[in-house]
This record gives C-alpha cells, structure tokens and sequence, in this order.
C-alpha cells in the first residue's frame, strides 16, 4: 500500500502511543482511555492500512486486558468492566478477531449480572452508570442466539428490563424541570434512544411505551427552548432526537454542515477519551471524514442500530 506524507507522518505518531503504553506499563485497562479503547483503534488500523503489524499489536493487547480483567476497577464503560466487554463484542462481532465471547466474557456477565440485580445505580450515565452498563448488555444480546446459552440470554434480557427501570425511574423524577444544562440534555436524549431500543426489541415494552410518549413531547419542548444557544456538539444530539420523530429539517442543514466542519469538537463525545480522539484520526486520514451522525453514533452505537 502506497501512503502519503500525512499517513505516513500519522503511523509514526500511532506507533510513538502504542510504544509509550509499553515503556511506561500504563495498567489502565480501560475503553476511553486505556489499552482497550486502543485495541479497536489498532483493529481498525490494520483494517485500513493492510499491515499486519498493527492486527498483530491489538490482539497482544487485547490478550493482556483478558489476562488481567481482575484487575479492572469499576463496572461503568469508561474504565470499568463494561467498557472492557463492550470492546471485545465489537471485536468479534466485526469480525476482527474470531473467538467465543460466552468464554471469554464469562465473569464480565456475572459482575455486571450481580451489580443489576442486588443494587441501584445512582448515576444513569454512559461513561460512568447505568446506560453504559446497558450499552454491554445490548452488545451481548446480539450474539447469544444459540440454544447452549438460553440462560444467559435470559439474564441478559433480566439485566436491560432492570437497567430500563432505572433509566425510568431518573426521567420520571426530571420531568417536572423546566430548564437543563446541556450535559443534562444530552443525557435525556441517551436515555431516549435506549427506551426506544428497548420497545423494539419488546423488553419492558410496557413501562417504555408509556414513558417514551411523555419522554418524547417533553423533549420536543425542551429542543424548542434550547436550540438558540447550545454548543454544536449537543446539536447532534438533538438533530439526531428530532430525526428519530422525522423532524430533522428543524435544524437546519445549515447548523449541521457546520458541525461536520467543526471536527475538532468529536473528543467530547466521550469526555475527550483519548481513545476515541485517535480513532477518529484514523478516520480522517484514511479518508472516513466523521459527519454528526458518526460522531452520536459513538456514544449510541447499540442503541440507533
């Protein structure tokens, strides 16, 4: 494969950051800003560059996230358990890497099983709570269609109808507010796209039927009041809510092509995850210019598909 100078100059500084993982011995383990989040990178820069090299380097790195996923601190995606397993789904699910993830992910379900089940979370974010967590689940769900692993489908299942309660029961509490900040609002959109997941895949169809019905006017009241002075960032997310409804002309394709220019904004998606930042160079340089929809998507992956 033939590279240009910005290919080139950009596989020195991505070889500089994997090096500085090794000489350092950073034991962060984590998607946003440890080796996990660094696996897909890897992954998918072997993917776009051909070399082996880069495919070789993930899956070591993977391998020792495996081997030491004891010393993984915290549930949440960010850092914790969930990130690590969210990542090894999306791996093998892509087709990167072809192992069984009802093994290897075994003592991921059962933490994460055990957290749903004998405790509340207080926090309903994705980094660090329940939306994070659910984001796991929902990644798990898609690849236990087998008979051998009807019991762990059906915990998994227990686990988003716990997780839909939780997410419930913080917007129910929010609905008589008037104003948010825009961290907030992007929150209440999260939580949007995730009830709607679960109504389409008819868990908890009930509850998430009647709270998207209110959830979904008090949004469209909220956008109203709001889109005059919010950041680009969080006019994805809104842009992305109001398409759900097929609204999306309400915008303006104008706003939106200025946020596709303003590419820089995309490391906040995720609490400037170095990670993602990288991943998102990738992109860019191999000619994958990251548009709104990419950019929620990263956060939202499970939930818009």
């Amino acid at each position: 494969m033939i590279l240009n100078h910005s290919q080139e100059s950009f596989l020195i500084y991505t070889q500089s950051t994997i090096n500085r993982y090794r000489i350092q011995e950073i034991n962060d383990y984590g998607l946003y800003t440890g080796k996990t989040g660094l696996c897909i990178s890897l992954f998918e820069l072997g993917h776009h560059t051909g070399i082996q090299a880069f495919k070789d380097d993930a899956v070591e790195m993977l391998n020792e996230v495996s081997s030491n996923i004891a010393e993984v601190e915290g549930l949440g995606l960010a850092s914790g358990l969930a990130g690590v397993g969210w990542a090894i789904e999306l791996i093998v699910q892509s087709g990167q890497l072809k192992e069984d993830t009802n093994v290897l992910l075994e003592e991921v379900d059962d933490e994460l099983y055990r957290d749903m089940v004998f405790s509340k979370s207080s926090d309903i974010s994705i980094a660090y709570g329940t939306l994070g967590k659910a984001l796991y689940f929902l990644k798990r769900l898609k690849s236990l269609g087998s008979k051998k692993s009807r019991f762990r489908k059906i915990c998994t299942i227990e686990c988003l109808v716990l997780a839909g309660d939780e997410v419930c029961d913080s917007l129910e509490s929010q609905m008589d507010r008037d104003s948010f900040k825009q961290d907030e609002l992007r929150l209440l959109i999260q939580a949007y796209f995730f009830i709607v997941k679960l109504k389409e895949l008819r868990i908890n169809f009930q509850r998430s039927e009647t709270i998207l019905e209110r959830l979904s006017h008090f949004l469209q009241t909220i956008v109203r009041d709001t889109t005059e002075n919010t950041d680009l960032f969080t006019f994805s997310y809104i842009y992305a809510f109001n398409n759900s409804l097929a609204e999306s002309k309400k915008i303006g394709d104008e706003l939106m092509n200025a946020w596709r220019n303003n590419q820089k904004d995309y490391g906040t998606i995720v609490d400037n995850s170095r990670n993602f930042k990288l991943l998102r160079e990738i992109r860019k340089v191999y000619g994958r210019n990251l548009n709104w929809e990419e950019a929620w998507y990263q956060t939202t992956v499970d939930f818009a598909e």
